[in-house]
């Protein structure tokens, strides 16, 4: 049997219209049904203390925009930093897990001059398809958010991810339910909104940052 932890970012939605406000509160009200305890957080690397304290998970799905999975360094050691970008490296017991990335957009994986596709998050190697540059059993992508395994989801995590929002009122009931307006007008008042970079890289050898969650217990779905 599959235990899957679901994590979400509200940036899966940064590049869609007013139009999918429906799909999105649909959406959801599914996570909601589940009945689940739901980790919320700012920032998506602040899940990971939570993913790290469920037991025996087979699967972590990440519906994303971005991937969040860089490459091994070339010596085969991890990433030097904890970051929006690179918390899927610090997963642990990964090397018994899946991990895949439901991305929202084909632009996602559409290289452009300057990088293999705005979603990626790696450099040189590619997780996705190159094996040995990666220590999980096994990484997958795959577009959209249909057909997902919603019975084997043993929890869930929810991240803001502030800096790379686009329209927020497709997501207003996210926001409404798991109370993220406070926590968005903070951070367009903090220095993060202006420089972004105090909480992109989390150094490893400053030792663990505490995680910044919130718990939503859902009690019913309106």
């Amino acid at each position: 049997m599959r235990r899957i932890y679901l994590s979400i970012d509200l940036d899966y939605w940064r590049s869609h219209d007013d139009s999918v406000e429906p799909q999105v509160t649909q959406f959801f009200k599914r996570v909601l049904a589940l009945k689940k305890t739901i980790a919320v957080a700012v920032y998506h690397h602040h899940l990971l203390e939570h993913i790290n304290r469920c037991r025996r998970l087979t699967d972590v799905i990440n519906v994303d925009y971005h991937s969040d999975i860089q490459d091994l360094n070339q010596d085969g050691t991890l990433p030097d930093d904890v970051g929006e970008g690179s918390w899927a490296n610090f997963v642990e017991g990964r090397e018994r897990m899946a991990f895949t990335w439901r991305y929202p957009l084909e632009e996602c994986i559409t290289p452009t001059a300057y990088d293999p596709g705005p979603g990626y998050c790696h450099g040189s190697g590619d997780p996705f398809t190159e094996p040995t540059c990666i220590d999980w059993r096994r990484v997958i992508k795959k577009q959209g958010i249909a057909r997902l395994p919603w019975r084997d989801i043993v929890a869930v995590g929810v991240c803001l991810s502030p800096y790379w929002l686009g329209n927020i009122s497709t997501l207003y009931y996210p926001f409404e339910q798991f109370q993220l307006y406070e926590w968005y007008a903070r951070w367009q008042e903090s220095e993060n909104y202006r420089g972004h970079n105090e909480y992109m890289h989390v150094s490893r050898q400053k030792g663990a940052e505490k995680a910044k969650i919130r718990l939503h217990r859902p009690r019913c779905v309106v």
